[in-house]
């Protein structure tokens, strides 16, 4: 078994197996540790004048005010990982969303650590940070009038050609 897959397995038991852990135990800020450099971290790939496509991603929610996460949305970052290590070919950009509480300002800010925070779980699982973007769109775009279903983050494909994708 290679390195990478050794340590892919290892971040994987941790994630799931302490989904709960996760959820209630650990401060807010204890999944926000930087475990990569930041100059590679926030190189992106170019989103002007690219098509951006939904893709087969589950979207990401997020409880309110802030980047905590249930179970089951680590799973849903797990399973977009895995389709994203198939399709290496494949750039992504990642929207920010929240619901309507809160300023502007606020909102496209905290859309925005979302995004990212996404972006920092899908390194820590193997994909490279210049195939990730990130953007905000704060509380504009709500998919419900439910607030909980409009704090999310989507994961979309970012093309300017057409790429072959590897579903299986």
């Amino acid at each position: 078994m290679n390195r990478r897959t050794l340590l892919f397995l290892s971040l994987m038991v941790i994630l799931i197996g302490c989904g709960k852990q996760i959820e209630e135990d650990l401060p807010q800020d204890s999944l926000n540790v930087v475990l990569i450099d930041e100059e590679t971290f926030s190189r992106e790939p170019p989103i002007h004048e690219r098509e951006v496509v939904a893709g087969p991603f589950e979207t990401v929610f997020f409880q309110m005010g802030g980047v905590m996460m249930s179970r089951e949305a680590i799973l849903a970052i797990r399973k977009n990982a895995i389709f994203l290590s198939k399709n290496s070919n494949v750039n992504v950009i990642l929207e920010g969303y929240c619901d309507n509480t809160g300023t502007t300002a606020y909102n496209l800010a905290l859309g925005q650590k979302r995004a990212l925070e996404v972006k920092r779980l899908y390194t820590l699982l193997g994909i490279k940070a210049n195939r990730i973007a990130t953007i905000s769109y704060g509380q504009e775009n709500p998919i419900s009038k439910k607030p909980s279903l409009n704090r999310r983050v989507e994961t979309k494909i970012l093309t300017d050609r057409l790429v072959t994708l590897t579903l299986s």
